[in-house]
């Protein structure tokens, strides 16, 4: 499962969920427990992502489409590709700084705003795994074996390992920092998009593998999270990678 904050500015509050046989969703202090039983109402088995909305309705990415919740777990909204999604399986979701929505499905990527999903015809329909959002207003789509594709709102520049230092085409993680670079994660390394376009691996810096599984900043660090364990990357400073074995 995954664990998420759903406020920034309350600590205490966390959302969870586990997969398949046991689904639950807590918020707050509580004790979490197995439970078969609990929120029924959340449509599919595997929640991917969980994020918050301008109102605090907590949204969730789902192997059966897109779920909104209140606080109380209570089903607020559920949609399907019967609604616009190009897949049913959400595997991830970011927002953009003018309130869309951007996902990434087993069958393509798509944004939601004002009531309405539009599917990113230019880019691959199939799995994607991870997007991003920079603040000039570029999204940033990882796929599962085409690489990097950089959507500007009308016209897409695709990233490959043959055309760019990207290590792989397998992309398995996105996220963009305070300075607005973007950080790009493979199962061969970690890929720093900006002039320099540094690779880090386990062989040249402090990771523990190079097979990256997720990406978050902080504003003041990027968290990488590999097969073999946690590194931390301070963005403030010469590139120091700290590291917690699992």
């Amino acid at each position: 499962g995954c664990v998420r904050p759903i406020r920034k500015h309350q600590t205490t509050d966390f959302t969870t969920t586990q997969y398949r046989d046991y689904r639950t969703f807590t918020v707050g202090k509580a004790q979490l427990k197995l439970n078969p039983e609990a929120n029924c109402s959340i449509p599919g088995c595997v929640v991917y992502e969980m994020s918050t909305d301008a109102q605090d309705r907590i949204w969730l990415a789902t192997d059966h489409g897109i779920a909104v919740i209140d606080d109380n777990a209570q089903l607020l909204k559920h949609m399907t590709t019967e609604d616009g999604l190009p897949g049913n399986e959400v595997l991830c979701m970011t927002w953009q700084d003018d309130g869309t929505l951007w996902v990434g499905t087993d069958r393509g990527c798509a944004s939601y705003n004002q009531e309405t999903w539009t599917v990113i015809e230019q880019c691959p329909q199939g799995i994607i795994p991870c997007v991003s959002t920079d603040t000039q207003g570029n999204v940033y789509i990882g796929t599962y074996r085409h690489g990097l594709y950089v959507y500007n709102g009308e016209d897409v520049e695709r990233y490959h390992a043959y055309n760019s230092r990207l290590p792989h085409d397998m992309v398995t993680a996105l996220t963009c920092d305070a300075q607005d670079r973007v950080w790009v994660g493979t199962g061969h390394g970690l890929w720093c998009m900006n002039t320099e376009g540094k690779v880090y691996t386990r062989e040249n810096s402090g990771l523990l593998s190079s097979s990256i599984a997720d990406l978050a900043t902080d504003g003041h660090s990027l968290w990488i999270a590999t097969n073999a364990g946690i590194a931390r990357y301070k963005l403030a400073c010469e590139p120091v990678m700290a590291c917690a074995k699992n």
